[in-house]
């Protein structure tokens, strides 16, 4: 996983929203190679969040 989808799974962890700290852990447990549509799903809590 690259150092910027690390920082989003972290920051993503800590967040008040239950949503997106799921989303956290998807990004943080994705292992290595991530699908555009696997980053789309694994994040959609985070993207309605930031709007």
């Amino acid at each position: 996983m690259t150092d910027e989808l690390n920082a989003l799974a972290d920051a993503a962890k800590d967040y008040d929203d239950s949503g997106v700290r799921s989303d956290g852990e998807d990004v943080d447990s994705s292992s290595g190679l991530i699908s555009e549509s696997g980053f789309r799903s694994d994040t959609r809590n985070i993207a309605a969040e930031c709007g």
